[in-house]
């Protein structure tokens, strides 16, 4: 239960958030080393979805001669599973957290378990 003194204090939190916040300029933003992180992880990870996205179609109907309209239920999958699975590599680091690692250690045994398990793919 709680006290209306309580009650004051967690809806005095509320007012001071409707703050407006200020514009911080671009060229900042470009000398924080978490921007050109997150400029390089896109940099190497966009064109591999996109090329997924935009190619895949053409990739079925030219080496497995499937015409577009048959091999959608197999886009879908395939677009379904990739969706799944970046569900899964945001929970996995949480999860061990959750457990009690590190932060750290967490996510760099994320990103060698998801290094490891694309292995497979060069047998293909």
């Amino acid at each position: 239960m709680v006290s209306s003194e309580e009650l004051g204090l967690i809806r005095s939190d509320f007012t001071s958030i409707k703050e407006t916040p200020t514009p911080v300029p671009w060229i900042k933003l470009v000398r924080l080393p978490q921007s050109w992180s997150f400029i390089a992880a896109k940099f190497l990870t966009d064109p591999v979805w996109f090329f997924l996205l935009f190619r895949l179609p053409n990739y079925f109907k030219k080496t497995r001669y499937l015409d577009t309209k048959l091999s959608l239920s197999y886009l879908i999958i395939a677009y379904a599973l990739f969706n799944v699975i970046k569900l899964i590599g945001g929970y996995f680091p949480g999860y061990l957290l959750r457990c009690g690692w590190s932060g750290t250690r967490a996510r760099k045994t994320a990103l060698i378990a998801y290094a490891l398990l694309i292995l497979p793919v060069l047998a293909v």
